[in-house]
């Protein structure tokens, strides 16, 4: 049977269905091609103790991976993935009134381009979240990439400015 979850973003609240097994597989395969060298790169900032979790990625590594991720993305690749993903969806802007995204698609995404790769995050959660056992699947990948970016940030912030660096000479003489 096929899993069904629900999910605010914005003011809409989304229905995604799991895709069947075959559409699941090809999409599977066209997007190890695409996230693959980006995972790979953000999982170079793991300690190589073997004892590392999704957390202990160095933020660093998420510049790297968005990168390889900037090269690895087309135009085509993400069509094809929204193409797939909406008629897996339905939307819902008053309770209890859905309607599937498809009959809306061409003018929902308009102006609100965050709040698609929210949705598809969500639906790729939906689908291949079992992926990441123990890490609470994209959710968690993501909350722990947020959480370690925002340590650093705040341990930037707390820097007292104090250092034994020799200021640049003065050139304006």
């Amino acid at each position: 049977m096929l899993e069904s979850k629900q999910r605010v973003i914005g003011e809409v609240e989304y229905l995604v269905t799991q895709l069947p097994a075959p559409q699941g597989r090809k999409l599977l395969v066209r997007l190890y091609k695409v996230l693959g060298p980006a995972i790979g790169a953000a999982l170079k900032g793991l300690p190589e103790d073997g004892r590392a979790s999704i957390g202990d990625i160095e933020v660093s590594s998420i510049g790297d991976a968005m990168i390889q991720l900037a090269h690895s993305l087309t135009e085509e690749d993400l069509e094809f993935l929204v193409a797939t993903m909406t008629p897996q969806t339905q939307i819902s802007r008053e309770p209890g009134k859905w309607l599937a995204l498809k009959t809306e698609e061409m003018f929902h995404w308009s102006g609100r381009y965050q709040h698609m790769f929210v949705w598809l995050g969500f639906a790729l959660e939906v689908n291949y979240g079992s992926f990441l056992p123990g890490q609470g699947g994209l959710d968690g990948l993501l909350s722990a990439t947020q959480k370690r970016s925002e340590r650093a940030l705040s341990s930037l912030q707390r820097s007292t400015g104090n250092s034994t660096e020799s200021p640049p000479p003065d050139t304006t003489q």
